[in-house]
């Protein structure tokens, strides 16, 4: 499994290889799998696991998110510990460019 920053370059090389081969009159086609955390499924479902376990390599985690929580009250989130961590930042850079 490609890690993070691997993963954009792989894409953009097998897309190039799909536009010459579309150039060169050949049929062909490609497909990009992602793997994510299902958001509205429970942290210990069969498919957030699944998620784990793909991406052991980097230590990603299926978190609760607790962002999404305090906003709905309502319903539980999940997500993973990239996002977690980065949100109180995007949320910042938000409120200086947009709010102040």
């Amino acid at each position: 499994m490609l890690q993070d920053q691997e993963a954009g370059k792989k894409c953009l090389h097998v897309y190039h290889k799909y536009i010459m081969m579309q150039k060169n009159g050949i049929l062909s086609g490609f497909a990009k799998l992602e793997l994510f955390p299902i958001w509205n499924l429970e942290k210990n479902s069969f498919v957030n696991l699944a998620y784990e376990a793909a991406t052991v390599n980097i230590d990603d985690k299926v978190l609760e998110d607790t962002f999404y929580f305090e906003k709905n009250m309502v319903k539980k989130a999940t997500s993973y510990n990239r996002d977690m961590q980065l949100f109180p930042i995007l949320k910042k850079i938000y409120l200086i460019r947009y709010i102040m």
